[in-house]
């Protein structure tokens, strides 16, 4: 992938690595068409609304590129097969950084800040790539994925790097 995507969704749920990880064990089960993968997201979570739906597959297939279709059919990239048989958060974290524009950037920037701090010093940073967002929505996105990938926790209204994140951009303390 030659340009990282300004975009990201969320997936339903709290743990968005586990609902990725039963996606993936959905499709490597069944090798479903996309109305069947549908069909699993509106019953396993819920969901209402073939755009929300069709936001949570993109991510598995476009912003992660761990699923591709052929002939109508979805199965796992290489790379998705990696992840669901290792389930390493690692491994994610840094497609999701390869992919994805403001990830490295928040650990880089990340210090005991807000929401609202964070997105204003990503904001700041991210601006040259054309990151114009108005909203916290898309630093919020990114921060989940952080704390469910155990790079990023949050105490109180504060976010700050874990021990993996600091490893991440070289800090061991």
């Amino acid at each position: 992938m030659s340009q990282k995507r300004l975009s990201l969704r969320q997936l339903p749920g709290k743990d968005y690595f586990n609902t990725l990880i039963n996606c993936l064990e959905f499709v490597e089960k069944n090798n479903p068409d996309r109305t069947s993968l549908r069909k699993w997201f509106a019953d396993k979570y819920h969901l209402t609304g073939k755009m929300v739906i069709d936001a949570c597959i993109k991510i598995a297939e476009v912003s992660f590129g761990l699923l591709q279709e052929e002939n109508g059919k979805l199965s796992l990239t290489n790379e998705g097969k990696t992840i669901l048989e290792t389930k390493d958060k690692g491994k994610l974290f840094e497609i999701l950084n390869g992919r994805i524009v403001g990830i490295s950037e928040i650990l880089d920037l990340l210090k005991p800040y807000t929401l609202s701090e964070l997105h204003g010093a990503l904001l700041q940073r991210l601006a040259p790539q054309g990151a114009k967002w108005t909203k916290e929505h898309q630093t919020r996105i990114r921060v989940r994925w952080l704390i469910n990938l155990g790079m990023v926790s949050k105490s109180g209204p504060f976010l700050d790097l874990t021990k993996i994140g600091r490893s991440k951009i070289g800090i061991d303390s």
